[in-house]
């Protein structure tokens, strides 16, 4: 049964065919415009009285840089459409924010492993089990200096189940089988430059942990999970969980924060301290603009990382420059003191 497990995954690594990869539970990334995905998951259990082999394929479109549309498929069995929608980009001061139904599908107990009551389980079945069917959820994400983190809630798939998990619900148990609860959900990633990226996601069910790979048209994933009450309190046991997939298009979302930093800062006057309204012109190799700080005196700009020359300049002030350094993922800080100049005192003609 394991080698027939890893020459499924195997082939789908060597076949050319394009995939999407889904993070453990919804972060807001969305594939670009018109790129086509397929992803291949698999889930294999340290102990068979956890959990069944898994394996889950979807196929997956990106429309307008805000909208990802998937068609997933559990073991075979059971199928269902994913949709979600990015209502609000992600900004330099403001968050992103996605809103999104999981498992829209006339299979009311449909999971990742399977379907109907038992969901395919030769030996056990849940002890208490809502529907997953119509997952909806909402959430907000921001990347934060070397990080990404998202934190989201969801009804259906995203609400877990035993003592543990009513921390993370809604409804305190008010249904038995939780089918009007809604339960919290939290991904942390961090971003590395070679494109490694250790993560860490937890929601009503399990805790997932591991490391994922992002290239320009492939993305790998190799991790565990760790069911926190999936058949009750007192069975805490892992499983081995492995993700490939690939591209149709460069996806550029994963890599503008790693070649990204951000620059900085305020504008003040050097013996006052007092905010000054100033123009800042920023040049570098093949790049020139420039900004307006904000009344307050400061600024604030994305930039790819290398070496740039500012240029300050402000009114009845003396102008100034700096060169500074900017690195992917991180954050400059550079603030400017200008020295005022000499009222000129104007004699009287003679």
């Amino acid at each position: 049964m394991k080698k027939l497990f890893f020459f499924i995954l195997f082939f789908f690594s060597i076949s050319g065919l394009y995939g999407v990869f889904i993070s453990p539970v919804p972060t807001g990334e969305i594939l670009p415009h018109k790129t086509a995905a397929l992803y291949v998951t698999g889930k294999m259990p340290s102990d068979e009285e956890i959990a069944p082999w898994d394996i889950d394929f979807a196929l997956g479109f990106g429309l307008f840089n805000r909208v990802n549309i998937e068609f997933a498929s559990y073991l075979g069995g059971a199928y269902g459409l994913n949709c979600e929608f990015l209502a609000l980009e992600e900004e330099l001061s403001k968050p992103r924010v996605s809103i999104g139904i999981d498992n829209i599908t006339p299979i009311r107990y449909i999971s990742s492993y399977g379907e109907g009551e038992d969901t395919r389980w030769e030996k056990n079945v849940y002890r208490v089990r809502n529907s997953e069917q119509f997952s909806a959820y909402g959430l907000i994400g921001k990347h934060i200096i070397f990080s990404d983190i998202s934190i989201g809630f969801g009804r259906g798939k995203f609400v877990g189940y035993g003592a543990w998990a009513q921390t993370l619900n809604t409804d305190y148990y008010s249904d038995e089988k939780h089918n009007d609860a809604f339960g919290i959900f939290l991904n942390w990633k961090i971003f590395d430059i070679k494109g490694v990226k250790p993560y860490f996601s937890i929601d009503g069910r399990n805790y997932d942990y591991g490391i994922r790979f992002d290239h320009t048209y492939f993305s790998l994933k190799a991790g565990m999970i760790t069911p926190n009450s999936l058949l009750g309190d007192d069975i805490k046991k892992s499983l081995f969980d492995l993700g490939i997939a690939f591209y149709t298009k460069k996806i550029a979302g994963e890599e503008q924060f790693t070649d990204i930093g951000i620059l900085k800062g305020r504008v003040y006057d050097k013996k006052t301290v007092t905010p000054l309204q100033a123009m800042i012109t920023i040049s570098g190799k093949k790049y020139y603009n420039t900004i307006e700080t904000s009344s307050g005196g400061s600024y604030a700009i994305e930039l790819k990382e290398g070496i740039y020359n500012i240029h300050v300049s402000s009114d009845k002030y003396y102008w100034k420059e700096k060169t500074v350094s900017i690195s992917g993922g991180g954050i400059l800080y550079c603030n400017f003191k200008l020295e005022k100049k000499p009222k000129t005192k104007l004699t009287p003609e003679e």
